[in-house]
């Protein structure tokens, strides 16, 4: 049975969307049917030490609230259906909840990364509650960092942001009535409701046509070792200064003027996200060159909020789509064509519903038992090699976001490998005037040098000053390869 917050029986069964289930079964764990390998973090840096005792507490709060996070996977008889079981009677915060004394180690941001590193490789029993962890770490100097844990069927990224929030607002003591934005409810949104049996049958066969097309298109990769059994999935973080963030800033407004919204953030933010697309998709075809590799298309995954999920949402559940982001090496020499190719796409790809038929393909799919779904999913119709995966957060708009439990936010980021080898997954996050950028791969022969290679080059790309040169400001030289793209570039109104 299906609960909801007025429902006193000690057993809920939470029902999973079909975006829950296609990361459920495609991202288990090596020979297991119920182990995840794909664990997302979601990191706050703090100044000063949250309090401990109010942070278990206002987390053991949440998990009360929104108890698909203290849920097992579980199946129907028929292996067809998959949900999340969660007994009210079993409190999970005590084990969701880590704490780590650094306070005395001048190298605790290492043992800190080291720590995220362990977890992230370490994998998840989807049948033992909680599906949640938060690990608090005090260092020396009154800085902390908190670190958010959970396997990617569970909840997307905004969802994770939603429970920081409420576990921020839960530990002042604030009012207990979910916020706005935020539903109170353990029955996930449907993509297609309204839309008859017919009409979903008809959007998925137009998005299976599409499937299959994209999926026709030839790729070559730079990886030289595929995934095995003991795969490490790494991480390193960059940017983090405000001065780089204002940097990004005047890009994107040069490249691409204010648009309509796109995405669940502000309007006049979403030149920042097409910006930063094109900065990776771009910083892809300079990887490939340098290692004298040539391919058709280079191709990214960028995640979005599927249109016809608006707020509210509830915490848990995944409500995304992915358009799979194209571009060839010719339209690199000029950027402000190529930053409008990226915006092109993405409107194409709402105008024409795709997003719609993409969850209408899974709803399909979804009918299937676990071991036939992930066969095909792994076949040409399922899988549409990529590249990189690509996301964007702005995490700041909430002006009452500032604290944890007596600790202010002063930086966020967050990751997790995508599927496709070699797992890059480039995630750029904004809190206020901090942006910052983290890069996830699959760990393998020769691979972190080339991941490094990548997230410098993305780096490079995002910070590179776009704009034309002023005669009154003698700016910093760019360097060579820069400075012949920019000779070829397109800087017209």
């Amino acid at each position: 049975m299906s609960g909801n917050g007025n429902n006193h029986s000690s057993s809920h069964r939470i029902r999973l969307s079909p975006f829950d289930y296609h990361f459920l079964v495609t991202q288990r764990g090596e020979g297991r049917r119920d182990g995840c390998s794909f664990t997302c973090y979601y990191v706050l840096d703090l100044d000063g030490h949250p309090d401990g005792a109010r942070l278990r507490a206002s987390l053991r709060r949440a998990m009360a609230t929104y108890p698909a996070v203290s849920g097992g996977v579980k199946y129907s008889l028929s292996r067809t259906r998959a949900f999340w079981e969660h007994n009210s009677k079993t409190d999970y915060a005590d084990r969701a909840y880590r704490y780590h004394d650094l306070r005395d180690r001048c190298d605790w941001t290492a043992l800190v990364e080291a720590a995220i590193r362990k977890s992230i490789n370490t994998e998840w029993d989807l049948t033992r509650p909680p599906l949640v962890r938060l690990v608090h770490f005090d260092g020396p100097d009154g800085q902390s960092r908190v670190c958010l844990l959970w396997p990617h069927a569970l909840m997307d990224a905004e969802g994770a942001h939603w429970f920081l929030r409420e576990l921020s607002r839960l530990a002042e003591d604030r009012a207990t009535d979910p916020p706005p934005g935020l539903l109170d409810t353990r029955e996930p949104p449907d993509p297609l409701a309204g839309l008859s049996l017919r009409k979903r049958w008809r959007l998925f066969r137009e998005g299976l046509d599409e499937q299959s097309q994209l999926s026709k298109m030839k790729t070559s990769h730079l990886a030289t070792a595929s995934p095995g059994d003991g795969a490490a999935h790494r991480f390193v973080v960059r940017l983090g200064s405000s001065e780089q963030f204002r940097r990004i800033h005047a890009n994107a407004r040069h490249l691409m003027p204010n648009g309509r919204g796109l995405f669940a953030t502000a309007a006049a933010l979403n030149p920042i996200v097409r910006f930063l697309a094109a900065c990776v998709l771009r910083a892809l075809h300079r990887q490939y060159t340098r290692h004298g590799i040539g391919t058709d298309v280079y191709r990214i995954a960028y995640p979005m909020r599927v249109s016809t999920v608006a707020t509210p949402r509830p915490l848990t559940g995944n409500f995304i789509s992915v358009p799979t982001l194209c571009a060839s090496a010719f339209e690199m020499n000029d950027m402000r064509m190529h930053v409008e190719q990226v915006h092109r796409q993405v409107t194409n790809f709402r105008r024409h519903r795709a997003d719609v038929k993409q969850w209408a393909l899974l709803w399909m799919a979804g009918q299937l038992q676990p071991g036939l779904y992930r066969r095909l999913m792994c076949s040409a119709i399922g899988n549409t090699p990529i590249h990189s995966g690509f996301s964007y957060f702005d995490v700041g708009s909430d002006p009452r976001w500032t604290t944890l439990a007596g600790a202010t936010i002063r930086r966020v980021w967050l990751g997790g490998v995508v599927s496709n080898p070699p797992g890059w997954n480039a995630v750029f996050c904004r809190y206020r005037d901090c942006m910052t950028f983290n890069l996830s791969w699959i760990d393998g022969v020769e691979m972190e040098s080339l991941a490094n290679e990548y997230a410098d080059l993305i780096t490079d790309e995002v910070t590179h000053n776009w704009l034309p040169p002023s005669p009154q400001i003698n700016g910093p030289e760019p360097d060579e390869e820069h400075a012949a793209a920019c000779r070829t570039a397109s800087f017209g109104e």
